[in-house]
């Protein structure tokens, strides 16, 4: 499945069609991108080492996207950390 686990089952359980959700697709290319931009959303980073965006999406535009054959994964866009907190 395209969409992370625990993404799909925040959007099941809130049908708030204008919630954005933020989260970070990733694609096969970078020319995926333009996906993203094709829904009217800018994106609010791109990754081109990792051919990824991170975007503010509504459950409908998150679904739009997990069924183009480019992207690869959507995911929550969450704060990394390498070391662990500290």
């Amino acid at each position: 499945m395209k969409i992370e686990a625990s993404l799909a089952e925040e959007l099941r359980a809130d049908r708030d069609a204008a919630r954005k959700f933020a989260v970070i697709v990733s694609f096969k290319d970078q020319a995926g991108v333009a996906l993203v931009r094709r829904l009217g959303v800018e994106p609010t980073a791109v990754y081109h080492n990792i051919a990824a965006a991170a975007a503010e999406l509504t459950a409908a535009q998150i679904e739009a996207l997990a069924a183009a054959p480019e992207v690869t994964t959507i995911e929550p866009d969450q704060p990394a950390e390498a070391f662990g907190a500290r």
